[in-house]
């Protein structure tokens, strides 16, 4: 067992249930679903979708004509039958028949498992407010315009619900995209094939996604429905917690705007009480999360010799209620005047994502869970117990956010509208607790107690609409997503989350990675350094450097120094515009000897860039500090205007913010703090020093000669004086517990008990010894400061002496 991951084990242990689930026959229940007395009066009070794609094989044969047509354009070509293959492969399998079943059957499951007020329309209010614009739509249709149904995702439901209501509104059944992983069990591929189309995920060819481009496009210039899910990122995934996310460039979008004809673009949204997926997506809790609450023993009691009965009432009503609303929709040719006119330098497959998104966050509806779960994040947060005067500020933030951005009040469910804010509250702890979010009833004076805080903020994430796009007038960046760059993220994530001047920014953490930004993707967590802690909403991790990079306002740097400038050229090479860099790198560059600071000017110099803002952010604290929010003191130095507005950015929940002018004095201190902690545990560890009276010496003799270094490099001593937590403060806080002191100690240990010089030991250290040191600024950082004092000719003696112990041959 040891030679498995824990992904194989799994999906060992998963076999067998997969091989269960391809044997049922699921078109067979659906069947007998839909011919149940419920099933049959669906059927009769609706009526029967009509056929919606009977001309299959002219899509086809179009989106082949366009395939071959573009790939000439291109001045390239492939083989007919690789294209109509890949054409045939992602096109829908429609059978009206089985249509008439399928929506027959879902219709009965979804009103079964929702409570719905309307019960002619469901998943509308009882005035169906959420209709308002339907007679553009119905209008586009009868014109035979290609329609695009641009939709947030937040469960495997979306698409069934919109298919539902659709088909029975009358307008019809749009083809949404399915990836190739959902179609392993033929019988549920042949249900979804009715209104889907194939995505591959992994491996595609560049034949296949000109044959994607191109069937979306035909679909459109055939007047025919698609849907698109525009949160679609990490292979279509749901939202993992909560939030409307940043639309995602999609090439299926691409294809249905290069239509030769019109299109209209509807925006929908679907708003729950709560969903199957909700703690399986927000605390990866398993599939067996789904059925949270389930009163099956219950109600198997009243019926004991009908199990079937007691199971399907169970399941009534299970997940609360659910709405779909239709938003404002545009012509494409509308949308394509107003991108003309914007300034935002976005594509125009962007402009017309990120314009749905914002009617999207618009007219999202907000329940009452959402409520209740703001409520209590807020009590939580603040050590109080009222919960109802928490749930009251919290509704009131969301109002003024509507009305300040949108310029018109929440959509609120009727629920909440109907009852009084202490009933909404116990609604919405009622669903919480059935989730097994929390556990405890609704009392005065007393918070339940939190299972889940992933599931509770997810909930609460549900009732907030901001988005960072890249029209945004302040774009903030991360650049590294290692341990400090993530923990930057979260700080100032956390921060922008709460102020109102930060409502239209955006923050993205950016790395090059793959992999490492996949992953934080996926799970808004660092799979290494903080595999708990989840990520703000609004961090936006890619690997994309000109998505990251173009529009910057401010990029916060914390690569590793050897990585640094080729960050930097990197990124000023894709950002034209004034930029300011906020560099929390730490240590020097090993090759060149240089501290990131002076990897900044020399840069900036050679790209002839005048509009750069040079800042350095240092100070005494610790990435695991600065992600979970516990506190502590930065230093931000560089020109003193932009720095007192920059330091805002940081100053959340107990941290505060030190500014000076100063930046190459503040980042030189950062670094010999390391060295220096470094030295003076060996020495103690080896009773080379010993005593208050030459510790005292130490510490007066190395701040002195730094003072003297930081002048000749361009600082200020005043920087390392007792009033500036970036040298005294920092010093302190390394020498009682950092790498670097950490180091020293075992250095010094080793060498004692082996009777070696410190040369002689590093020439053939332990194996995990020799690993550590080079990764320790501490260490580096005395060779390239002697080396830097040597050639700007300061006289360093307690620097030359840690450089003859570690270094010196």
């Amino acid at each position: 067992l040891m030679a498995f991951s824990k992904r194989d084990l799994k999906r060992l242990a998963m076999m067998p249930v997969k091989e269960t689930v391809t044997r049922i026959n699921f078109v067979k229940i659906i069947k007998n679903i839909a011919e149940s007395e419920t099933g049959r009066e669906w059927l009769e009070r609706v009526g029967p979708p009509p056929p919606e794609f009977p001309d299959q094989e002219e899509i086809i044969v179009r989106a082949i004509e366009l395939t071959e047509s573009e790939l000439a354009a291109q001045g390239d070509s492939a083989p007919r039958q690789e294209i109509e293959d890949y054409a045939r492969l992602i096109s829908c399998r429609y059978d009206h028949d089985l249509h008439i079943t399928g929506w027959t059957a879902v219709t009965t499951i979804l009103n079964h498992i929702f409570e719905n007020e309307d019960p002619d329309r469901i998943f509308l209010s009882e005035d169906r407010r959420e209709l308002a614009h339907l007679d553009r739509l119905r209008q586009a249709r009868r014109e035979n315009l290609g329609i695009v149904y641009l939709v947030n995702h937040s469960s495997h439901l979306d698409e069934f619900i919109t298919d539902v209501v659709l088909s029975q509104l009358g307008i019809g059944l749009p083809l949404f995209a399915a990836g190739t992983n959902m179609m392993a069990t033929p019988s549920v591929e042949r249900i979804l094939m009715l209104g889907s189309y194939v995505i591959i995920r992994k491996g595609a060819t560049k034949t296949y996604l000109i044959t994607l481009f191109n069937y979306c496009r035909a679909l459109a210039e055939m007047g025919k429905q698609q849907g698109i899910f525009l949160e679609a990122w990490s292979g279509g995934a749901r939202t993992r917690d909560g939030s409307l996310r940043y639309p995602r460039r999609l090439i299926t979008l691409q294809g249905a705007l290069a239509s030769a004809r019109e299109v209209l673009i509807q925006p929908v949204v679907l708003s729950y009480s709560s969903l199957p997926e909700d703690l399986s997506l927000s605390e990866r809790a398993g599939a067996l999360s789904w059925i949270n609450g389930l009163p099956y023993f219950r109600n198997w009691l009243r019926s004991p010799h009908r199990p079937i009965k007691a199971a399907l009432r169970s399941v009534k009503g299970l997940y609360g209620r659910a709405f779909i609303t239709f938003c404002l929709p545009k012509l494409f040719s509308e949308l394509d005047e107003l991108w003309g006119q914007d300034t935002g330098d976005l594509t125009r497959d962007e402009f017309v994502a990120l314009d749905s998104m914002k009617e999207i966050a618009r007219d999202k509806k907000v329940m009452a869970t959402h409520l209740a779960a703001r409520g209590l994040v807020r009590a939580w947060r603040e050590g109080v117990t009222d919960l109802i005067a928490a749930t009251e500020a919290e509704l009131e933030a969301v109002v003024d956010y509507h009305q300040r951005t949108f310029g018109r009040d929440p959509d609120l469910e009727d629920f909440i509208h109907r009852n009084n804010l202490e009933d909404v509250v116990e609604d919405g702890l009622r669903v919480l607790g059935r989730r097994k979010v929390i556990k405890g009833t609704f009392r005065r004076g007393r918070l339940p107690r939190v299972l889940a805080e992933n599931g509770l903020r997810y909930f609460a994430t549900h009732a907030d609409r901001r988005l960072y796009s890249p029209s945004a007038k302040e774009n903030i960046v991360v650049v590294g997503a290692g341990a400090w760059g993530f923990a930057l993220a979260c700080l100032v994530g956390n921060r922008t989350l709460e102020e109102r001047q930060y409502l239209n920014s955006s923050l993205t953490l950016y790395d090059q990675r793959e992999d490492l930004v996949s992953s934080i993707a996926l799970t808004r967590a660092h799979p290494v350094d903080f595999p708990k802690l989840r990520a703000p909403k609004n961090v936006f991790p890619t690997s994309d450097a000109t998505a990251a990079f173009r529009k910057a306002t401010e990029a916060i740097i914390a690569t590793r120094a050897d990585l640094f400038e080729d960050q930097v050229r990197l990124l000023l090479s894709e950002a034209r515009q004034p930029v300011s860099l906020i560099v929390a790198s730490r240590g020097f560059d090993q090759k060149t000897h240089r501290l990131p600071v002076q990897i900044v000017n020399d840069v900036t110099r050679e790209m002839e860039r005048d509009n750069v803002s040079l800042l350095v952010l240092s100070g005494p604290i610790t990435p695991k500090k600065m992600a979970e929010g516990l506190g502590g003191s930065l230093v931000l130095a560089g020109p003193i205007p932009k720095a007192e507005v920059l330091a805002d950015l940081f100053k959340w929940s107990g941290f505060t913010v030190y500014v000076c002018d100063d930046p190459v004095g503040v980042q030189l201190a950062g670094a010999m703090t390391e060295v220096y902690s470094l030295l003076g545990s060996y020495l103690l560890r080896t009773k080379e020093m010993a005593g208050r009276g030459q510790i005292a010496s130490f510490m007066r003799e190395t701040s002195e000669e730094v003072m003297r270094l930081a002048e000749a490099m361009g600082g200020r001593k005043e920087t390392f004086l007792a009033a500036n937590p970036a040298w005294v403060a920092e010093y302190v806080a390394a020498g009682l517990g950092g790498p670097g002191a950490n180091f020293g100690r075992q250095a010094g240990g080793h060498l004692r008990r082996a009777r070696l010089s410190a040369q002689d030991f590093l020439k053939s250290p332990p194996d995990d010894f020799g690993a550590k040191s080079h990764r320790l600024i501490g260490y580096t950082g005395i060779r390239s400061a002697w080396m830097s004092a040597k050639e700007l000719g300061v006289d360093m003696p307690r620097l030359k002496q840690a450089y003859n112990i570690f270094w010196q041959e």
